[in-house]
């Protein structure tokens, strides 16, 4: 590389982005997928881009491409470069914005069955141009590479370049169904929850590090339903299953739910709601980010 000097103003540069795919697939068959080009085109691109550096940029081995030492340098690079450009993207949504066009959601799945649908319908009636993409999840969103426009985070959020604003606490608060109560009756201490049937999460342990922080339940097998996906978990809350634990703005939106022993020292945290700084004053997020924050703010203090 040394005795070599690249021409900058007759660099490809667009063959970064077909190097980045390749580098982190492990093979121009599979980088081809996930750009959704022809093989034959990504590896006419590399052998241009390895001309033009005048380095091998990978080793070709039957378990596929291993990068060289060079081409750990130039990833390196390249990925500033593609951070620059997803950067200047964000930013330049904000030029001409109308109200019309797509923003992606991410929200935790409790929030996205309970509080979000008729939030988003009354969205949709007053924007006829807007279009809303939910994405339903409980792990984080990458804000930068645009896993969403706008995040719903359950802590507080640390990625930089974001604005953010906390939206409330959030409470979890034992409950159950009316029909659940009336055939099993509502036990009044923490000593009868052990005749109850109760209903937990599976491979989560979250809930189950809280209960045994607070000295109560003490092991998964205290549960006589588990269950990760937060739909089936309150679906079998309504249907009377047994006592379940769940953040306290479900009871505002399931009347079939009654709090059972509100004393429990049961544990509390924050709602933010977050986007990155480039896109904050887009006029077609912002409309949704104002809306969302004002909305979900009222409905965690019910």
């Amino acid at each position: 590389m040394q005795n070599h000097r690249l021409d900058a103003s007759q660099f490809n540069w667009v063959l970064l982005r077909s190097f980045l795919a390749i580098y982190r697939a492990g093979s121009t068959a599979a980088a081809a997928r996930e750009l959704g080009m022809q093989q034959p085109t990504l590896s006419r691109q590399l052998a241009e881009l390895e001309s033009q550096l005048a380095v091998t940029l990978f080793e070709r081995t039957p378990r596929g491409l291993h990068p060289t030492a060079a081409a750990a340098q130039i990833y390196a690079h390249a990925k500033d470069l593609e951070t620059a450009a997803n950067r200047l993207c964000l930013s330049l949504q904000d030029l001409g914005a109308e109200l019309t066009g797509t923003v992606r959601i991410y929200a935790s799945q409790l929030i996205a069955i309970t509080l979000m649908p008729a939030l988003l319908a009354t969205l949709l009636r007053e924007q006829p141009g807007l279009q809303l993409e939910l994405v339903a999840t409980d792990e984080l969103p990458d804000l930068l590479s645009r896993d969403a426009d706008i995040g719903f985070w359950l802590v507080e959020p640390t990625q930089t370049d974001t604005v953010c604003r906390k939206l409330g606490t959030v409470r979890i608060q034992a409950m159950a169904s009316r029909s659940y109560l009336d055939h099993f009756g509502m036990p009044s201490s923490v000593d009868d929850l052990a005749a109850h049937r109760l209903i937990g999460h599976d491979q989560l342990p979250v809930m189950l590090q809280w209960f045994r922080q607070f000295g109560l339940l003490q092991e998964k097998s205290a549960f006589a339903l588990r269950t990760d996906d937060k739909a089936s978990y309150l679906t079998a809350l309504r249907a009377g299953a047994g006592i379940g634990f769940a953040s306290h703005y479900v009871l505002a939106q399931e009347t079939e739910l009654v709090q059972v022993l509100p004393d429990l020292p049961l544990p509390e945290f924050g709602v933010w709601l977050s986007c990155h700084r480039d896109i904050a004053n887009n006029k077609l997020i912002r409309t949704v980010y104002d809306r969302l924050s004002r909305e979900i703010s009222q409905l965690l203090q019910s």
